[in-house]
């Protein structure tokens, strides 16, 4: 399994997914966690990419398989990687992918509760991906 991390260690509110990546790869040794670019063939002929980025106005973790869950103007993607919302939506339409989960991670918070959060999402994801 390929975990697609967005994010930038620079900005404070947009480094979470890139300050994770150590420990979520010890964490789970046998998924490789690829820090990306929006910009880039992040995808890599992933048919349903497993992503995790920052998103504006959560308060806790949460899981997006839908393009429609960020009409609520609460809910955006960091304005830094506002081409992964473009790029998420052109390859939906010409069908590079199928379909996509974000694992979208608040601007701040406890690392340890946002942490537990993800692995819970994780772990929910592989169980889904297993049946």
């Amino acid at each position: 399994m390929k975990i697609f991390v967005f994010g930038n260690a620079i900005l404070q509110e947009d480094s979470q997914p890139v300050n994770m990546m150590p420990a979520l790869k010890k964490k789970y040794p046998t998924i490789e966690f690829v820090h990306s670019d929006p910009t880039d063939e992040w995808w890599n002929g992933q048919e349903s990419p497993l992503i995790i980025d920052t998103v504006m106005g959560l308060r806790s973790v949460k899981v997006f398989s839908s393009l429609d869950s960020f009409e609520d103007p609460n809910v955006r993607i960091t304005p830094h990687d506002y081409d992964l919302f473009m790029d998420l939506s052109f390859l939906l339409k010409l069908k590079k992918i199928h379909s996509f989960m974000l694992i979208g991670l608040p601007q701040q918070g406890d690392y340890s509760k946002i942490f537990e959060e993800i692995c819970t999402s994780i772990d929910s994801i592989v169980v889904q991906s297993s049946v």
